[in-house]
């Protein structure tokens, strides 16, 4: 991606890039809860669904002085979902 500009520019195009990433992940999550997107249900493995969930609320549960104790079982089946819903209504509080 930044091999192509000088480098004193590349900070500043890593910058905008990954600006521009997390502006992206914002419209298409408010477009969930809009309603506008249409689910994607597939397959989905749980364990890393709620990693992310709990990676998403660490700051919360930190100012809380609240620690998360992770146990998850290998062998927990695939659920048929929408993995960027399931994250969603997993991380609401």
């Amino acid at each position: 991606m930044t091999g192509a500009f000088p480098k004193h520019l590349r900070k500043e195009v890593q910058t905008i890039y990954r600006e521009a990433d997390r502006a992206a992940k914002i419209v298409r999550n408010l477009l969930v809860f809009a309603g506008s997107r249409r689910l994607a249900r597939r397959a989905v493995s749980l364990p890393p669904i709620l990693a992310k969930v709990v990676a998403l609320r660490s700051a919360a549960c930190r100012a809380a002085d609240i620690e998360v104790v992770r146990h998850y079982d290998q062998k927990l089946p695939r659920v048929q979902s929408d993995p960027l819903l399931l994250t969603r209504c997993s991380s609401t509080s």
